[in-house]
């Protein structure tokens, strides 16, 4: 390792260079070879530790998280874990997970054009054959997974559109907007077929399981619920001392989820209206808030770059998330709820281990904040949103990147680009890595 940035590879009998290694943006100061001599390991001044294939030369994946320079690194015997010494007066332990972390071409396979502005939320459609997103342009978009086209857009909103959500049959989408305003759509046709009205800002929606109700938050500081055929209120929630930034049913559709400024989640019951349980602990805004999939965890998302596990039934802490350097924007189950999902300002999207609350991957591609993240429902692909545009679709399995989807594309380029599957050299896509 060399005060360079790079690693370089040398045949002992000859003293022949083999190959060289490059990647860091800062000196590397340890280096080591995993037991099988398949891999290898650095650590750097950039603060981060990098895993190479020998044979190859190429990098195949990054830990980020020390805030300090990286002063050694080391295998663990089985090859399994590495740890990491640090000038911030940390050691830090990681799964290395190597049998996932096969090497897969990052190639860019499929595109979508559209948003003028961040997109703010991304969801998956029931059935997976879709992806529907909202944007700080006011559109809605909804983007065919089959046959690579949007399906359709979605315009009304007077102001940027924050947040997204199908019913569970798949035919209708609603969208809260910073308007003031709920919209129900037709998925198919793209009509709006209802308006809601009496909020301040709109911040977060979600249909109840059934696609009967719908649940708003809003920063005047209430949840209120809906009947979704004939847009009635149903009910007005209050308690929270701030903004409510973001709000869930629970799978079995009687309670209803709540984050909001004042630092705590609030669990309510929908059919009495009482405020069932407060959950504290977090020390700064609760941006983003989801349900286990069995309904006896909730997760939480915070601007004190944490991402906090509670139990439903005793309130408890069970598990805190660290290692985001800035806000969390949006949190998610995986659809076995072994793993949780994570995005952030500090531009990195990260999938974490349920049971050991440890980062199983960090996904730094993005050039820009990620203020929206999603599981697809079969568990097999991730979805983000970015501040500058972005959506990327993700491989659960390679932790590769397999679809990307930006304003800079032009409509009359898609036909040529997709009937090659592939991307012409002169159109500028995704921000270069």
């Amino acid at each position: 390792g060399s005060g360079d940035g790079t690693l370089r590879l040398w045949d002992v009998a000859s003293g022949e260079s083999l190959d060289s290694f490059t990647g860091h943006e800062g000196g590397v100061t340890s280096v080591a070879f995993s037991p099988s001599g398949e891999t290898l390991l650095s650590g750097s001044g950039d603060g981060t530790l990098r895993l190479w294939d020998v044979a190859s030369g190429e990098s195949l994946d990054s830990f980020t998280g020390h805030e300090g320079g990286v002063t050694s690194v080391v295998f663990s015997p089985d090859g399994q874990m590495v740890l990491s010494g640090s000038e911030d007066n940390t050691m830090r332990m990681w799964e290395t997970n190597m049998q996932v972390w096969e090497v897969v071409a990052n190639k860019l396979v499929r595109v979508f054009s559209g948003h003028k502005n961040g997109v703010t939320s991304v969801v998956f459609s029931p059935d997976g054959q879709m992806v529907l997103s909202g944007s700080r342009d006011g559109t809605l978009r909804l983007w065919d997974l089959t046959n690579k086209e949007t399906f359709q857009i979605f315009t009304g909103h007077k102001n940027e559109v924050s947040s997204v959500a199908f019913s569970s049959n798949g035919q209708m989408i609603v969208s809260g907007s910073w308007d003031g305003t709920l919209r129900l759509w037709d998925a198919s046709s793209g009509e709006s077929l209802r308006i809601f009205i009496d909020h301040f800002m709109v911040s977060s929606v979600a249909f109840s399981p059934n696609g009967w109700m719908i649940v708003s938050g809003s920063w005047d500081g209430t949840l209120r619920l809906w009947d979704a055929s004939s847009g009635e209120s149903l009910r007005i929630f209050t308690g929270h001392e701030g903004r409510v930034n973001s709000v869930t049913f629970s799978p079995d559709g009687r309670y209803a989820l709540s984050g909001a400024d004042d630092g705590t989640l609030r669990l309510w019951d929908l059919t009495a209206g009482d405020n069932m349980r407060v959950f504290e602990g977090h020390t700064h805004w609760v941006t983003s808030v989801a349900f286990s999939p069995d309904g006896r965890y909730v997760l939480s998302g915070s601007w004190d770059n944490t991402m906090r596990l509670w139990n439903v039934e005793t309130g408890q802490l069970v598990q805190i998330f660290k290692g985001h350097r800035d806000v969390i924007t949006s949190v998610a189950f995986s659809p076995d709820g072994r793993y949780v999902l994570s995005g952030s300002w500090d531009d990195t999207m990260r999938l974490w281990n349920v049971e050991t609350g440890k980062v199983f991957h960090i996904f730094d591609e993005h050039e820009d904040k990620v203020l929206s993240v999603a599981f697809g429902l079969d568990g097999e692909t991730l979805l983000s949103g970015t501040e500058n545009d972005v959506l990327r679709l993700w491989n659960v399995h390679t932790l590769t990147e397999i679809a990307c989807a930006n304003r800079y594309i032009v409509l009359d380029a898609e036909a040529a680009m997709f009937e090659q599957f592939g991307i012409p050299d002169d159109l500028v896509l995704c921000p270069e890595e």
